[in-house]
């Protein structure tokens, strides 16, 4: 009976009591009715002590084996009920039966000590599944990133899980090309040419003469051959572009290591190859707000460049002599300009053009110091009188009547402006003069982490 009862329990995990005690007026109710039904009443302690509450009746049970089994005086029993229908399972059975989980590469189900759990997502594999991933990305190289298995998974494998599924000769392989790979994505890195050599040397084009990390091999950044003083390089025409390239700002993709020109715009660079969007300043990868943090760019707010930290210092030389600055500025860029037809040979030649432009501004400079003001001063009350509803003549003779008013006031602001810009400049003048300093003990102190930069 004990055997039939079970079969017709749910399945569950959790143990229950069997109360088969019977009163004395029970046992004469049931002897009176032919003693064809035996009630059987599972009562249970309570859900947190692992018990449930439930009741069912066993008909047609025979009277002999209902007097045999269940007696007055019989105890109260205990009945584990099992995760099976099958009643002769043990419960160390039960317990390894109730660990197993789902391979989410294999789609198999495995047992909890084959379990491995992606620590950032949390995503399970079995350590079989997992272990075969790793050896096949690292038998094809491509060890720089370990993504999770998962398709949808944006997370990767941290190391100390790597290193705990991979034998060990096999996780210095994986090392190895991971290192490779990290020194690959920059553009700079030349590897030794030397037989059996695995050290290399990073340079550019104003240090073309490489020395190996490891063993000491000179050799050529250009054309990787051994070094040469005097013979004429074979690939030459590398080193030709990249003077180009440092004229005219070029630079590269960090995804792609294309070469990159830029003429104007915002600093947020798209490569045309591959579509990889970066910062043209420090070459890291472009998101919402990144100038918020960019690197180079909190750096210059203290660190300018010494020409700009010049420019603040004698602002009031700026301010005096600013035609001449002026036409040497449009000088520089007109000899820039390749579509530039008229003066093209003559604004060429830099040191004869900067002259010219620099004399020119000289000879403008009493126009400027007489009138400058006051056209300064009317510029300023034009724009502002011609958002008004009035004619065009009204609004010139206006401006022109509050311009000269306001001259004497133009030239004051003016020159409060560079003393304040003055001052400003000597601040930034210490701080550069004090990371100078530093540097002779530090390096790197104030320094881009990266390597991005010009060619």
């Amino acid at each position: 009976m004990e055997t039939e009862i079970k079969k017709n329990l749910p399945a569950t995990i959790l143990p229950c009591y069997l109360d088969t005690s019977r009163s004395q007026e029970d046992n004469q109710l049931n002897n009176n009715n032919n003693k064809n039904n035996v009630e059987i009443s599972i009562v249970n302690a309570p859900l947190e002590e692992g018990f449930i509450e439930s009741s069912m009746n066993s008909n047609s049970i025979s009277e002999s084996h209902s007097s045999s089994s269940y007696s007055a005086s019989q105890p109260e029993t205990k009945c584990p009920l099992k995760n099976t229908l099958n009643p002769e399972i043990t419960p160390e059975e039960e317990k390894v039966f109730i660990s197993e989980f789902i391979c989410g590469i294999c789609q198999e189900q495995k047992l909890n000590p084959d379990l491995f759990t992606q620590t950032l997502c949390s995503h399970l594999f079995c350590k079989n599944c997992i272990t075969e991933y790793l050896i096949i990305r690292i038998s094809e190289s491509n060890v720089l990133k370990m993504p999770c298995p998962h398709h949808e998974c944006p997370s990767e494998l941290l190391e100390d899980d790597i290193i705990k599924l991979l034998p060990e000769k096999l996780y210095q392989k994986y090392q190895i090309f991971k290192r490779n790979e990290e020194l690959n994505n920059s553009p700079f890195l030349r590897w030794c040419p030397a037989p059996d050599c695995t050290g290399y040397d990073i340079g550019n084009m104003s240090k073309d003469k490489l020395i190996c990390n490891a063993c000491g091999y000179k050799y050529c950044y250009y054309c990787s051959e051994p070094w040469h003083t005097n013979s004429k390089c074979k690939e030459i025409n590398d080193k030709e572009l990249d003077k180009w390239g440092k004229k005219n700002n070029v630079r590269y993709c960090p995804n792609c290591r294309r070469k990159v020109e830029k003429n104007y715009g915002c600093d947020h660079m798209t490569c045309v190859k591959c579509n990889y969007e970066w910062c043209w300043l420090c070459g890291e990868k472009y998101s919402g707000g990144h100038y918020a943090y960019c690197e180079i760019i909190r750096q210059r707010k203290w660190n300018k460049p010494m020409m700009e930290i010049l420019g603040m210092v004698f602002a009031f030389l700026v301010l005096i002599f600013l035609p001449v600055g002026a036409f040497i500025n449009i000088a520089h860029q007109e000899a820039e300009n390749t579509t530039f037809v008229k003066f093209k040979k003559l604004l060429k030649i830099k040191w004869l053009s900067y002259s010219i432009a620099g004399l020119f501004g000289i000879i403008i400079l009493p126009i400027y110091w007489s009138i400058g003001p006051f056209a300064l001063s009317i510029g300023v009350c034009f724009n502002t009188i011609k958002g008004f509803d009035c004619l065009g003549c009204c609004v010139f003779i206006l401006a022109f009547f509050f311009g000269i008013m306001l001259a004497p006031i133009a030239v004051v602001l003016c020159i409060a402006a560079a003393a304040i810009i003055t001052i400003a400049g000597l601040v930034m003048l210490g701080i550069k003069v004090y990371i100078l300093m530093r540097r002779c003990c530090e390096p790197g102190y104030f320094r881009p982490s990266g390597r991005y930069g010009n060619l």
